[in-house]
């Protein structure tokens, strides 16, 4: 029993390998450990794995000097990173042009160095398919230049009807209606992107962070907090929502999970299946964990659901688990409670 015991504490002191911290989640661990067992035995498989790596936490610099390593074989993945840098033009000579990807990334460049990028349009929706919404917004942006707003048009409804928080069609279909004589939608439309743009760079920077430590709940909380602020531009980002806020619980414990149960109550009261519902899902968790601030929520659900005496029990509840909070005696005395 004892050696079975000492060898158990020695696998768990054990160093852990680069593929073992990835599947962990410890993902910048997982790319510094890489890095060092390849200064120890080059690979080809562990370098192209570790410009992957680079590539999805977004380290661009760093998956550029990785593919270094690749020979000729590195040229489309450096191509890619310099795209990402910013080295629109060092890029262009990399990127492959039967990848489809690839010549998204060569239409993007070509645009940002302002040299002729409308006759990748059609070898992008090749490679693509006819049914890729980038390429819809692609086609909708070349009718913009060729001064075709109506068809411009269209085609960014095509790309919204796939992708609805799509901010650059979005633009261009405000845009496109405006040019096209249909000021009041256009404006309409425009509003909408102005509203969504900095939800959605939340959203990005929240999903940045969740790349880099998949493992952390606070990460994926975050990640659904984004998505709630945008259900009312796009209701598929309700299930995102409670997809990531249930990803987060499952990898918390204890009183840290009460914040994100009350913001997955409160997705669920304001977008979902309203205020009883809601309640009900803090009462599922009341059977787990005793909390003054789920009771007080709950309660406050019960309450706009018209379940009065469902809310004052749950008051009444809290108050027994803090007898000297005033704030809770006088939402119990505005209920009818008796203190």
């Amino acid at each position: 029993m004892r050696t079975l015991l000492l060898l158990a504490i020695l696998a768990l002191s054990a160093p852990q390998g680069p593929r073992e911290l990835w599947s962990q989640g410890e993902r910048a661990r997982a790319i510094t450990a890489l890095g060092a067992e390849l200064e120890e035995s080059e690979s080809a498989t562990s370098r192209r794995l570790l410009v992957d790596w680079c590539f999805a936490v977004h380290r661009y610099r760093a998956a550029l000097d990785a593919a270094e390593g690749l020979g000729e074989a590195g040229g489309p993945l450096k191509g890619r990173a310099l795209y990402f840098l910013g080295r629109y033009e060092e890029a262009l000579l990399l990127l492959p042009e039967t990848d489809g990807e690839a010549v998204l990334m060569r239409i993007e460049a070509l645009q940002a160095l302002g040299r002729e990028w409308v006759a990748w349009v059609e070898v992008a929706g090749d490679l693509l398919g006819g049914t890729d919404e980038r390429v819809f917004g692609l086609k909708g942006r070349r009718c913009m230049e060729q001064g075709e707003h109506e068809e411009a048009a269209l085609w960014f409804e095509a790309a919204l009807e796939v992708t609805p928080l799509d901010a650059e069609a979005m633009f261009g279909l405000g845009r496109a209606l405006l040019l096209g004589g249909e000021r009041e939608r256009g404006l309409g439309v425009l509003e909408r992107h102005r509203e969504v743009t900095p939800l959605l760079d939340a959203l990005d920077f929240a999903e940045r962070g969740l790349d880099l430590a998949p493992a952390h709940g606070a990460n994926h909380a975050a990640v659904g907090d984004a998505w709630r602020s945008l259900v009312s531009f796009d209701r598929g980002s309700y299930r995102r929502a409670e997809r990531s806020y249930r990803k987060a619980v499952n990898l918390m414990s204890g009183a840290e999970r009460v914040p994100v149960h009350l913001r997955h109550a409160r997705l669920v009261a304001e977008h979902g299946r309203g205020a009883l519902t809601a309640a009900k899902i803090l009462d599922g968790v009341l059977e787990e964990i005793v909390d003054v601030r789920l009771l007080v929520r709950a309660a406050d659900l019960y309450l706009e659901g018209g379940e009065k005496r469902e809310g004052v029990e749950r008051l009444e509840r809290a108050l027994a688990l803090k007898p000297d909070d005033k704030e809770i005696a006088r939402r119990l005395r505005e209920a009818g409670g008796k203190e």
